[in-house]
């Protein structure tokens, strides 16, 4: 129901609501009045008017951090059901913690998932270390079969008429044999 106190709040949204809630935690009743006029086109409240308001949101408060999280979960849980990349995830938990940050003022949902950005970030960079690893030895690998490749005594030990565990051994000793 609009009342003459509450009919500033008429024209704003429940996003609204809520940032105009977070600034009143943080500023000056006075200072929020002034905004939320030139920010919504509202006539500017009175500090009475803004004390009922955040005592009404307070009350609201827990209710709506537990809606957040559960949509937090839910948007989570479907990013990993949609086997997205690591960049989006990424992104998402940086959004998410941004949100929480700013929007709540609840810097410890915010920095654990900063955190877990900041540990796919760093998984990430392994796995791609371990890559190039894996494409370093495969280089390493191939130039070491063609110098042996074009080696006399190599090509003598690989098409010889032993069994292939034998050339193996032999292969192996003659490398080891040349590399020292």
């Amino acid at each position: 129901m609009i009342t003459p106190s509450n009919a500033w709040e008429a024209v704003l949204d429940e996003s609204a609501r809520w940032k105009v809630y977070d600034r009143l935690q943080r500023k000056p009743w006075y200072d929020v009045a002034k905004w939320a006029a030139e920010q919504f086109g509202a006539r500017e409240p009175s500090r009475q008017t803004l004390y009922n308001f955040r005592k009404r949101m307070h009350s609201q408060e827990a209710a709506h951090r537990l809606e957040i999280a559960v949509a937090a979960r839910d948007e989570a849980g479907a990013l990993a059901a949609a086997s997205v990349d690591d960049d989006d995830i990424i992104s998402a938990c940086k959004t998410m913690g941004a949100g929480l940050a700013l929007q709540l003022n609840d810097v410890d949902g915010a920095m654990k998932y900063m955190k877990i950005a900041l540990a796919m970030g760093d998984q990430r960079i392994k796995k791609q270390s371990v890559e190039i690893s894996a494409e370093r030895l495969k280089l390493e690998t191939c130039k070491r079969f063609i110098a042996w490749a074009q080696d006399r005594r190599a090509i003598e030990i690989a098409s010889s008429s032993k069994s292939n565990k034998d050339k193996i051994a032999a292969l192996l000793a003659y490398m080891d044999s040349q590399e020292k």
